[in-house]
């Protein structure tokens, strides 16, 4: 019954694909679907695209330096359209966006096994969110879950300084600027130990790596990144 009035609906109100507007049941359609500039081959653990060295290989930095962060998920490259599509969002607050994109990320969790307790999206700070009016990572996180039933831990992580925007910004630049940002409160409850980071695009990794020490140093356990996006090359943020 539930499906029926899903499709009812749907046939009544059809949607527009969100990247060419061809009119369907979906906010994107079947021919944009398979262009899409998809992350293959990346390195398990920073997720940065890889040149085919198979799944398990990981990249010379993350076993030089490894990150704080155990594992990520970054299903797209930070290109077009995907780029259009997140930066729509976060500075256009095209909303509808954010249930595309996280439709996509969803997708590429069909074959895989999802053992986390929480999603913490990564926190903005106070000045910010009044400049903003909304947090473009708790927006994608609402929709993945809402669809995988796993609740949002807000209060784990906050933004403890504000701090100057990233985008532009070197890699050494990026994690000095981020040093200290975060702050998490005792997480040495058990029902919560193993952890996902929404974030909507990964660059350098230095936000998510300096969010997961935070947590870890408060007791998490394990701690996944899970990103819309990841830019080609951490030294080329675009």
């Amino acid at each position: 019954m539930v499906n029926y009035w899903i499709n009812f609906i749907q046939e009544l109100f059809p949607q527009s694909c969100l990247l060419c507007a061809k009119e369907g049941k979906s906010s994107i359609c079947e021919d944009c679907l398979p262009s899409l500039p998809y992350n293959s081959d990346p390195c398990p653990r920073c997720g940065i695209p890889l040149k085919s060295e198979g799944d398990d290989f990981v990249c010379g930095s993350c076993l030089s330096n490894p990150p704080s962060f155990d594992k990520t998920i970054a299903p797209l490259l930070y290109r077009p359209p995907i780029d259009q599509l997140l930066n729509q969002l976060k500075h256009q607050r095209k909303l509808e966006n954010a249930k595309l994109l996280s439709q996509l990320f969803l997708n590429s969790l069909a074959t895989r096994s999802v053992r986390v307790d929480a999603l913490v999206p990564i926190p903005m700070h106070a000045k910010r969110y009044r400049q903003r009016g909304f947090n473009q990572s708790l927006e994608i996180a609402r929709h993945i879950s809402h669809r995988l039933k796993i609740p949002i831990a807000l209060n784990l992580l906050e933004a403890a300084k504000h701090h100057s925007h990233q985008q532009g910004a070197s890699k050494k630049d990026r994690r000095h600027n981020i040093k200290g940002a975060f702050q998490a409160k005792d997480c040495t409850d058990k029902k919560i130990s193993r952890i996902a980071l929404i974030d909507d695009v990964i660059t350098t990794g230095a936000t998510a790596d300096e969010a997961a020490k935070t947590l870890k140093q408060a007791g998490i356990e394990y701690v996944e990144v899970w990103a819309i996006a990841r830019t080609p090359s951490p030294g080329n943020p675009e």
